[in-house]
């Protein structure tokens, strides 16, 4: 690796450890622990699969061009999420799944509800379901939001949402019916099946 390089890809290394043996740490002495290497997570298969992961969960041009033209709107409503997450004692993987979810309707609709603190409060409401965490009731969804938006503005929400991961376990369902190209015993990844709660296999 090129010493002159601020960082490293290693999360453990700091600038200071740069001149020290790849092996040794900057205060013991004593080896760092690393991961061991997994084949099955390299390769050029899990490189392309890791691409059209990318390309399928990407934003809209639509969504970037009319929906997000404001960032300092944007960065309110994500950092009102991430008060109400802790606020309500929600685990950490809420607030990020709540965002992605948000970013998949706007993508998909390319239109607001009633109030955009009303969208991140649905959003807040599904992930914390889909973590299987303590549920944020709709009431204190509503208080943290000034009652800028009804609890029935929520189930609207909700229920919009509902139709979407039908409509995308639907369209993934027809896709698994038909039959893909074989390939090699060693290059085939042991994956576990999708089940409707997994938001990572779902194509809005």
């Amino acid at each position: 690796m090129d010493q002159a390089l601020p960082v490293s890809l290693w999360c453990e290394e700091s600038e200071e450890d740069q001149g020290e043996p790849q092996g040794q740490s900057s205060t013991g002495g004593s080896p760092q622990l690393r991961a061991r290497w997994d084949p099955s997570v390299s390769g050029h298969r899990v490189i392309q699969r890791l691409l059209r992961l990318e390309e399928r969960y990407m934003p809209s041009v639509l969504y970037v061009t009319l929906i997000q033209r404001d960032p300092q709107r944007r960065e309110e409503i994500a950092k009102w999420a991430l008060e109400v997450c802790c606020d309500c004692g929600c685990d950490e993987a809420v607030f990020p799944l709540s965002v992605s979810l948000m970013d998949r309707y706007l993508s998909a609709y390319l239109s607001l509800p009633v109030s955009p603190f009303c969208l991140a409060a649905g959003c807040i409401l599904i992930a914390s379901k889909l973590t299987e965490c303590e549920t944020v009731t709709a009431d204190a969804l509503c208080s943290a939001a000034e009652f800028s938006f009804q609890p029935s503005d929520l189930r609207a929400v909700l229920q919009c949402y509902s139709e979407m991961i039908e409509f995308a376990l639907r369209q993934r369902l027809q896709s698994g019916l038909q039959p893909g190209p074989t390939e090699k015993d060693e290059e085939v990844e042991n994956e576990r099946p999708g089940t409707p709660t997994d938001m990572r296999e779902i194509d809005f």
